[in-house]
Order: structure tokens, then C-alpha cells, then sequence
């Protein structure tokens, strides 16, 4: 505190004019003095939190897509696999060349979020430093302290308004993930339930003398169309619609049309003999079980014929 020439009273930091006389110093030249310089410091610190700007929520996504676009890459690849779906993995590809390009702008220090956060640690180190060597040099005066300490509130404010708003759009940054994630998931495994009940379903037509049917009422319905006209007709129906179901993998269907219509009939050897080669891949004991139901052979010998299939 410097002592007034004039009538010796203290002059107060902050001023350069004596409170009692009113005598000014330095001749009535002002200048700032350095506790100027470090006050104003305060509002230059301040200002630069306010032109920062407050972080948007598309600022916040675009910072989370590091994380974002691997998981996506991948949720895509494991259930393109699953299914076979080449759409998958083509969203795949592009999932995983979005997240090298945004790897390579954070590693280049291009997003904006970051580069905002960085900044705002910056200022809010100098600040530290400021408060601390302000308050230790002139914190021992009551005027300039209250004065430090209104700047000090102030900077506070910017600076928990700004910090408030980035733990905010944080959060709705890794829900909106957290969502994004878990939609890319259901739409894969919707693609894979989609094509594993195409792969499982039995096939919508079989075919008989150029007539396409759906279910086996249709095609009993088609056959017996084709035995009416004449034996000949009947026997190719008969062997083209067991061919077609096995084919098909109706084993089920193949064996109740055989029971019902082919055995005991020409070619019923013939018929049985690709069912139960095409048993005997799936389940040995099924194919057994279905020699044993062949009780009605037109050939009782033929019976003996497909067991040594199995044998």
C-alpha cells in the first residue's frame, strides 16, 4: 500500500488517487498498475470461457462415433455371418470406414469437441494460477480481495454453466449410443430370424405334370388327378412328387404320401429306396423305423432289399 506525499494516509491499490486529500500521484499520469494488469486478466479469462460456446448434442454424438461406429461394424459382420446376408456386411464395411475416418480426425485433433474441451482446460489452468498469485500478492487488502473475489464468482459461473452442459450432452451422447447400438443389433437379428425362417420353411410348390401345389392336400389332390387319366401318368406322379419333397427335405410329407399312395404300387421299391437313403444321412433309427412301417410292398421281398441299404 502506498502512503499518500501530501498528508501521508494510505492510497488503496486499486487507486491512484488519495481518499483523504485527493491528491493524485504520479503526477496525475495514470497507468495500470500490476494489480490491474492481474484483474483484468480475470475478465479476459472469463471472456474466453463465454466465446467457447456451449457443446451441442451433434458435437457429442459425432465425439462418441470412436466408440460408436466399431460396435455397429461389428454387430453387423457377426450377424451377416450368422445369416449369410451380404447387406449386412456391406453396412458393415462402411461402418468400419466411418470409424477409421473418425479415428483419423480425432487423431489429428480435427474434432471439435475436443479441441473445445482442451481449450476450456487451458483457460481453467491459467485461471488457478491467477486466483492463487492474485490472492497471495494482494489478497491481504480487503478492497482488492472483495474485488478478486467478485471476478473469481464470475469466472465460476461461465465455468460450471460450461461444465454442467458437458456432463449433460455426455449423457444424451451415450444414451443416443446406447440406443443407436441396440437398434443396429435388433435389425440384425431380425435379418437373421428373417432368412433362417426362409432357409426353414418348406417349400411353397411341388411340382406335378406342370401343376404347382403348396401343402400335401394339394398334392394328393394333383395326384389323383394324374392316376384318373391313366396308370402310367399315376406312377411318374407318384415318383416325381416323392423326389420333390425329399428334395425339399418334407421327409415328414414324403413318408405319409409313400404310406398312403405308393406302397403296394408299381415303382413303390423305387420310391422307398430314396427315402430311406435320404433317412439314413439324417437319422439312422429313423430309417429303420420306416423299413419296419413297409409291411405292403408290392415285392414282400423288397423289404429285405432296403434293409441292406442300411446295413
Amino acid at each position: 500500500m502506498e502512503k499518500c506525499p501530501k498528508c501521508g494516509s494510505d492510497i488503496p491499490i486499486t487507486s491512484r488517487t488519495c481518499p483523504m486529500c485527493g491528491y493524485v500521484t504520479s503526477n496525475g499520469v495514470t497507468y495500470p498498475t500490476e494489480f490491474d494488469i492481474e484483474y483484468n486478466r480475470f475478465g479476459d479469462l472469463t471472456k474466453k470461457v463465454c466465446e467457447l460456446g456451449l457443446p451441442t448434442f451433434l458435437q457429442m454424438f459425432n465425439h462418441f462415433s470412436v466408440i460408436l461406429y466399431p460396435i455397429i461394424a461389428l454387430i453387423f459382420f457377426v450377424t451377416g455371418a450368422i445369416a449369410g446376408s451380404t447387406f449386412l456386411w456391406i453396412l458393415s464395411a462402411i461402418f468400419l470406414m466411418l470409424f477409421f475416418i473418425a479415428l483419423t480426425r480425432k487423431l489429428r485433433n480435427k474434432d471439435k469437441l475436443t479441441i473445445q474441451k482442451n481449450d476450456f482446460l487451458k483457460i481453467e489452468g491459467e485461471f488457478e494460477d491467477l486466483k492463487s498469485h492474485a490472492l497471495m500478492m494482494y489478497g491481504g487488502n480487503r478492497d482488492t480481495r472483495k474485488a478478486i473475489e467478485e471476478k473469481i464468482i464470475r469466472f465460476e459461473e461461465f465455468a460450471d454453466k460450461y461444465k454442467g452442459a458437458m456432463n449433460s450432452k455426455g449423457l444424451q451422447g451415450l444414451i443416443a449410443v446406447i440406443i443407436t447400438a441396440t437398434l443396429s443389433l435388433l435389425l440384425g437379428v431380425s435379418i437373421c430370424h428373417s432368412m433362417s425362417q426362409d432357409s426353414n420353411a418348406p417349400a411353397a410348390n411341388v411340382t406335378t405334370g406342370g401343376a404347382e401345389t403348396a401343402n400335401a392336400t394339394s398334392v394328393t389332390d394333383k395326384y389323383l388327378e394324374a392316376k384318373e387319366r391313366s396308370i402310367d401318368e399315376g406312377e411318374s406322379a407318384r415318383i416325381e412328387i416323392v423326389h420333390t419333397l425329399v428334395g425339399n427335405g418334407r421327409m415328414s410329407e414324403a413318408k405319409e404320401f409313400f404310406h398312403s399312395h405308393c406302397m403296394g404300387n408299381m415303382s413303390d421299391y423305387k420310391i422307398a429306396e430314396e427315402i430311406v437313403k435320404s433317412l439314413i444321412k439324417i437319422d439312422y433309427e429313423e430309417a429303420a423305423s420306416f423299413i419296419e412301417s413297409c409291411d405292403a410292398m408290392r415285392y414282400p421281398s423288397d423289404k429285405m432289399r432296403l434293409y441292406r441299404i442300411i446295413q
